[in-house]
């Protein structure tokens, strides 16, 4: 348990860390191709300069949006497993002190009432064997002590029926309990396939994320503002797109945190 415990903290820590680094794919310039855009933008054309500014700074805002989310998103995915984990798990511990101790007293019961069963199972084969001595008067007194015999085994079976019943009962209504909150974690499934679907579509915008940024270090290397712009205005273009994507895949994990938490309402206290 401890070693499954420092291996989610290990896990948890790259998330914040690294968070989703396959998802927002942010674009860094260097100190060098920074510094050059810098002198672009406080160049002659101070509209197309402030242009520049503003665009690169919407770039910075999106990103460390992006960022954020992608901490929430991965803090709230683990979570969302642990919590799923343990729901499962305490679906198979259902009522299980109860079960135990339903499950003993049968075992006790059936213990407690042998002796009389394996007596009376005696007394029978004793009847049956002297049945040919014709003996009325000994075939009577045996009789009479099995019908004394008799009741008090009829008492014995319907405890242990009585014990049984109780045991199947609860038996039955944790099979219909563990059905129907496997059936509310069920629900999860469908926000799972479009949290992947989600995070596959992710790709197209990382790549456009490389292809724009290199087409602005190009830009800045050539001293051309109006490209510069354009360069930037694409990257927040696709960055406002990233963050829009991981807004749906944070929300989608909301919800299934959602779902489990009412799966988990229903484990009995």
């Amino acid at each position: 348990m401890l070693k499954k415990m420092v291996i989610l903290l290990l896990i948890a820590g790259l998330l914040v860390a690294a968070p989703h680094a396959m998802l927002a794919a942010a674009f860094q310039l260097s100190p060098t191709a920074k510094t050059a855009m810098d002198k672009l933008a406080a160049g002659p054309d101070r509209a197309l300069g402030g242009k520049i500014t503003a665009a690169y700074n919407e770039l910075l805002k999106l990103q460390e949006e992006a960022g954020r989310m992608d901490k929430d998103i991965g803090v709230l995915h683990l979570a969302n497993a642990e919590a799923e984990t343990l729901v499962r798990k305490l679906i198979k511990e259902l009522n299980a002190d109860k079960r135990s101790k339903l499950e003993a007293q049968v075992k006790l019961t059936q213990d407690k009432y042998e002796p009389l069963f394996l007596s009376y199972t005696a007394l029978n084969k004793q009847i049956a064997a002297v049945r040919p001595l014709k003996s009325k008067s000994y075939n009577a007194m045996l009789r009479a002590q099995a019908d004394i015999m008799q009741t008090a085994v009829q008492i014995a079976r319907a405890d242990i029926k009585t014990k049984q019943a109780a045991l199947k009962a609860l038996k039955d209504s944790n099979t219909q309990t563990a059905k129907k909150i496997r059936a509310i974690l069920d629900e999860a499934d469908p926000l799972r396939a479009s949290i992947k679907a989600e995070k596959s579509a992710l790709s197209a915008p990382r790549k456009l994320t490389t292809e724009f940024g290199k087409s602005l270090n190009q830009a800045i290397k050539k001293n051309d503002a109006n490209s510069v712009l354009s360069s930037l205005n694409s990257l927040v273009t696709v960055a406002r797109q990233i963050s829009a994507q991981n807004r749906k895949i944070l929300e989608l994990e909301k919800k299934t945190s959602g779902i489990i938490a009412k799966a988990k309402t229903q484990i009995p206290k």
